[in-house]
């Protein structure tokens, strides 16, 4: 069997149509073409046309000169009617149509071997399957019982057996095609000029993933989708009459049970939004280079114009490009053009194989050249006059044979499959014959000046391997890690009293600067809980003299950026600069800073959307947890102990006036850092800082409550539901220690080895070794006061009562069970020690660690010596620091999942009281 390439139905073409007695009707077909009509009957294939009571589609084409029916089958179901994930299925049921069926178990192929058939085949594309055969009149009636057979009575023959056995035919399949020269071009080419979703952009063949992942009761479910009578016709041509054909049609079709009715997108057709170019490699002797543009959908006519342009630009040896590229300029050794024509939208393409001596820029160029003059040009009346006359010649020869590519039953089959009637065929060769050179020249400039696709494939260069005498049983032993010296970290003061810390790095000529405030989302009350991170997204949708698109298109013109937002501890409002533009774009800063005026209409907007965005967070169950934990930690009274976004009853009583008075409360000079780094120094940026923030008034920010909370009080379960979620996301978390201990540094090795990479502890545990998660972490909160310690691990929904008693084991753990030690702890140093030197590679690393210097209040000396205090820690002071900050007697645990599912297991635990919770965090009585 072979399957239609996207270069095999190009070429195809120009030779899908052809009819008897060529000598006879050349010059006919001359007269016809000069005289600007076209003659319908002379073109038209008798026929006749029944439709069973199941919605099968009969066409019957009588020709008795032979003892032989060409025999059509159409299924209209291709590669375009799967989906991302199961794609390759109609190509694969093409194979299963030749292993037999339920009555008939011995192969379709032996059958038709057995009973004398000739041109026999099936082939898959896009938009259709389709299996024929030209068989004897004697053999007709078993070849009709045979077709009915695979149409009704395949799904109870298929097994895991023929899945398996036809999955590897497939496989070879693909390797056979990508295996021959150029054999790969046009998958790159469907996956990169079709967006995405387009169902033209996999190959018919299929992702051999997706077949492997396919069930048999995938397969099952597709045949009963698309292989009934009612999304078929079948095409008789040959030694047959209407009624005998229907007679013998029904008999073995006519009780075969309508498939579901089928909805069908009509028209899709893509626009590039920019050239697109690619090159790849292959073992190919020449260069090729193929250029694609997107062209109309079958059914229109405008197809055929460009079909004839087409012809005159390539499709003979006095063409444009072929006079060009291969005759006088000798460039090229082969021209081709054609049209591949799909149901939902064309693809008009232009190929040139390079000569060996020639460079590929230069084809390429010339090929340009030609169309571009075609395009200005048009085509003349008698090149016109040429190719019309050779493609109806061409269909006439094609059209003489009853069955196969081209045969009057498989032209009759097409037409009633795409265009909805047996004889459309004759709508688009009338299109053809009567276009004019303006109709072609207007349709090719309105596809072809479009952006297009260029592909060149270059041929593999020779390549060897070179001597080695490398003993590769011997893995190379690690340096010490490099030092890493830390910028020198400068301190300056404005009138104002607004303090200024530079970290100098001279690389790149830029700069970023940030204005860090002691307000964040801890600043909020419980009762305008979301103001700070809601006025921070709003500072910079205009000021008291700039609007939204000013301040964007200034910052544009200066190429700078502007970002605004808040922490729980902190806000910030962020430049990014070039060092050239430093001082300007200081100045749309320091407006946003100042100046802010909350637009009415951004602020309702901004409100609507922070709404919208809560609802979002409570259907993710991940950020869930993240909205109810801190309430559960630290209390709905304390700073922490709120969402950072707000809740829904808390944003709708905010007004404008709350934004302006947060503001004013909190945009304070004397609790504020300005964190400049980059390309610039202390002389340079402070007269440019002084002239903009200079006239900042001073003050200082509110004292925020940050006040002790007590111990969790652990053995606490909270559930919450989420019916039918694939995953349940576990929490277990507790309070934990301010920042500032002594032993921060050393818990920074202990919490990424616990949960803070991919091979960690718990990470290894649920992911790498039991496949249950795809992915967990672990860590300590990164905030002033108390921090919490939690884990959050999503996780298979049947394997959640499994996962809970391995979080608590890995837990158990880390505080004391399984101390780090030996090559664990080796590892997890080298690990951070090597990372080091990575981690202030760009000013916005450095920049981030001088915001944690200024939050937890670290020594000036602190990131200067940070490489040389971390390489000095000891196993000991690992365990120390771990013992000290995770304590499994005090976790609570949040779980979110399918409760039907979950919830008995997870109580069989005995692991706390447990409490049902809704989306708010509200208890449920149950």
């Amino acid at each position: 069997m072979k399957r239609k390439s996207f270069l095999t139905l190009v070429l195809l073409f120009s030779n899908i149509f052809q009819l008897a007695s060529f000598e006879a009707t050349a010059q006919q077909t001359n007269k016809t073409s000069n005289a600007g009509r076209f003659d319908r009957n002379r073109y038209a294939i008798e026929h006749k046309k029944f439709v069973l009571d199941n919605g099968l589609t009969l066409l019957v084409h009588e020709d008795h000169s032979v003892p032989v029916v060409g025999v059509n089958l159409w299924y209209h179901v291709g590669s375009r009617n799967e989906k991302r994930g199961k794609t390759g299925f109609a190509h694969l049921f093409e194979h299963f149509f030749f292993n037999g069926s339920e009555n008939y178990p011995r192969g379709f192929r032996e059958a038709m071997d057995d009973l004398g058939a000739n041109n026999r085949n099936g082939t898959t594309n896009g938009d259709r399957t389709n299996f024929f055969e030209d068989v004897p009149v004697s053999a007709l009636e078993r070849t009709l019982y045979l077709e009915a057979d695979r149409m009704g009575f395949l799904a109870n023959y298929i097994s895991k057996e023929m899945l398996e056995r036809e999955r590897g035919v497939v496989q070879n399949e693909k390797r056979q095609g990508e295996n021959q020269p150029y054999g790969r071009v046009f998958q790159e080419i469907s996956g990169k000029i079709y967006p995405y979703s387009h169902p033209y952009s996999w190959s018919t063949i299929g992702s051999m993933e997706d077949l492997n992942a396919a069930s048999l009761d995938d397969i099952k479910e597709w045949y009963k989708t698309y292989y009934g009578p009612n999304n078929a016709v079948i095409s008789l041509a040959g030694d047959i009459t209407p009624d005998r054909a229907l007679e013998l049609v029904t008999k073995y079709f006519g009780g075969i049970a309508p498939g579901p009715a089928l909805q069908r997108t009509e028209k899709w057709i893509p626009t590039l939004e920019r050239n697109i170019r690619d090159e790849m490699q292959d073992r190919v002797p020449q260069a090729r280079i193929y250029r694609v543009y997107h062209a109309p959908a079958w059914k229109d006519a405008e197809l055929q114009h460009l079909n004839l342009f087409a012809d005159v630009l390539a499709n003979s040896k006095d063409s444009r490009l072929a006079r060009r590229l291969v005759y006088e300029k000798k460039l090229a050794t082969d021209v081709g053009a054609g049209v591949n024509d799909n149901e939902l939208g064309s693809l008009f393409r232009v190929t040139a194989t390079v000569k060996p001596d020639a460079n590929p820029a230069d084809v390429e160029r010339e090929m340009d050249t030609v169309i571009n003059e075609m395009l200005d040009k048009g085509v003349s009346e008698e090149e016109l006059r040429r190719m019309k006359n050779v493609n109806l010649a061409n269909f006439l020869r094609g059209a003489e044979r009853l069955g196969g590519f081209g045969g009057r039953s498989d032209i009759l089959a097409e037409s009633m499959t795409y265009g909805g009637s047996p004889d459309f065929y004759l709508n688009r060769l009338e299109a053809m014959a009567n276009a004019t050179p303006s109709d072609v020249k207007t349709a090719a400039n309105r596809w072809l000046r479009s952006n297009h696709y260029t592909m060149t494939v270059k041929p593999f260069p020779k390549l060897a391997a070179g001597k080695s005498d490398v003993d590769r049983k011997i893995l190379p032993a690690l340096a010490a890690a490099p030092d890493v010296k830390f910028p020198a970290v400068q301190r300056a003061k404005l009138k104002n009293g607004l303090n200024v810390v530079l970290l100098e790095r001279h690389a790149t000529p830029i700069v970023n600067v940030a204005l860090a405030l002691d307000a964040g989302s801890s600043s909020d009350t419980p009762e305008k809980a979301g103001v700070a991170t809601l006025a921070l997204d709003l500072m910079d949708e205009g000021t008291k003299t700039r609007d939204a698109f000013q301040i964007e298109k200034e910052l544009d013109l200066l190429g700078a950026n502007l970002f605004t937002g808040s922490s729980l501890d902190m806000s910030f409002v962020r430049l990014q600069a070039t060092a050239e533009s430093l001082r300007p774009s200081l100045a749309v800063m320091a407006d946003v800073v100042l100046n802010p005026s909350f637009p009415a209409d951004q602020f309702s907007i901004q409100k609507q959307r922070r709404i919208a965005q809560i609802g979002q967070e409570k259907a993710n169950p991940n950020a869930l947890v993240q909205r109810i934990l801190p309430g559960i930690i630290y209390g709905a009274n304390h700073a922490y102990g709120k969402p950072v976004s707000g809740f829904e009853k808390t944003v709708e009583t905010i007004s404008r006036e709350d934004l302006m008075k947060w503001h004013a409360d909190w945009f304070k000079p004397g609790s504020a850092t300005l964190i400049v780094t980059g390309d610039t120094t202390l002389d340079k940026v402070m007269p440019a800082l002084e002239e903009t923030l200079g006239g900042w008034i001073q003050g200082n920010a509110p004292r925020k409550n940050l006040g002790t909370v007590a111990k969790t009080q652990g053995g606490r379960v909270y559930l919450i539901d989420k019916p039918n979620a694939p995953q349940s996301t576990i929490v277990a978390a507790h309070v934990s220690e301010t920042s500032g201990q002594a032993e921060d540094l050393a818990l920074e090795p202990v919490m990424q080895n616990f949960g803070g990479m991919a091979t960690s502890r718990l990470n290894r545990n649920l992911r790498l070794d039991k496949h249950w998660s795809y992915g967990t972490n672990g860590q300590l909160t990164p905030v002033r006061g108390q921090r919490t310690f939690v884990v959050v691990a999503p996780v298979q929904t049947d394997k959640t009562k499994e996962s809970i008693v391995e979080v608590t084991k890995e837990i158990n753990n880390v505080a004391g069970g399984r101390p780090i030690g030996g090559e664990e702890y080796t590892s997890i140093m080298r690990n951070m020690t090597s990372r080091l030197a990575g981690r202030f590679e760009t000013i916005s690393a450095l920049e981030a660690a001088a915001i944690a210097q200024i939050n937890f209040n670290l020594p000036l000396d602190y990131w200067a010596n940070y490489s040389k205090n971390l390489r000095s820690l000891d196993e000991s002071q690992l365990n120390a620091a771990a013992k000290k900050f995770v304590r499994p007697g005090e976790i609570v645990w949040i779980i979110v999942g399918d409760l039907s599912k979950i919830e008995t297991g997870i109580r069989e635990l005995n692991i706390g009281e447990v409490v049902r919770l809704d989306a708010d965090g509200n208890q449920i009585n149950r």
